[in-house]
């Protein structure tokens, strides 16, 4: 659905609750053997350049048919303002970005439960191409801050493969990233084709392309609950 004021609303539902059942009477192999439950509704609005997004996100995943036996991730909700790049300045090539979300976020799993805990980051962005006879050189710089209300730890007296446990201790992580690409000119060259169905011209072209990146400042990662790829 799409407003008159330009948000467009998504909702595509999927509760199972019992895996047993899907495994018994669905209708398809592949229906039958798949163990997840997504759930996903958003509200969306893009105008120049920014994005402003409020979802609300559920994902399952049965380990066994037990009913107990499964992992669950949620947000409850999730609000994200994201700017696509946007030149800072007329006489340099010089682009600016950022995303930035506040999230209401809950994992259980056997073993482990979260309850209700938040998570706020902020990722700005610094990009800048450049063009030469030796081809295209692009530079970018961003950093990360990210807080999260709780954190875990895995106690070295439990056995190996434990769970972790919950600590209501605020967690900062800072990681600072950088790269460079270059993309050399295109090497091309045409040939006579055999004819027929194949045509008379074949076009080769050969385009590489060579990048270096690097982050640092993540220290912490085994104290992270993880939810998302933003949290890996």
């Amino acid at each position: 659905h799409e407003s008159a004021g330009g948000f467009r609303t998504v909702l595509d539902a999927d509760y199972l609750s019992s895996y047993l059942y899907r495994l018994v009477f669905n209708n398809s192999f592949a229906g039958a053997i798949n163990s997840e439950a997504i759930s996903t509704g958003f509200t969306e609005r893009q105008s120049d350049g920014r994005d402003f997004l409020v979802e609300f996100h559920r994902y399952q995943n049965f380990l066994s048919t037990g009913p107990q036996t499964s992992l669950s991730l949620a947000k409850l909700p999730s609000v994200n303002w994201s700017a696509y790049a946007q030149a800072l300045t007329r006489s340099l090539p010089l682009y600016f970005s950022w995303d930035a979300g506040a999230s209401l976020l809950d994992r259980s799993q056997p073993g482990f439960a979260t309850g209700a805990m938040s998570r706020l980051d902020f990722s700005p962005r610094l990009r800048m191409p450049l063009f030469t006879p030796l081809g295209s050189f692009t530079g970018d710089v961003s950093v990360s801050s990210t807080y999260y209300s709780d954190s875990q730890a895995a106690p070295p007296s439990l056995p190996e493969g434990a769970g972790p446990v919950r600590l209501d201790r605020g967690l900062w992580r800072d990681a600072v990233s950088g790269s460079l690409e270059w993309r050399p000119p295109v090497l091309e060259k045409v040939f006579s084709g055999p004819g027929g169905w194949l045509g008379d011209r074949i076009e080769h072209t050969f385009e590489p392309e060579v990048g270096y990146h690097v982050t640092s400042g993540v220290d912490q990662a085994d104290q992270i609950i993880r939810f998302d790829a933003g949290d890996i």
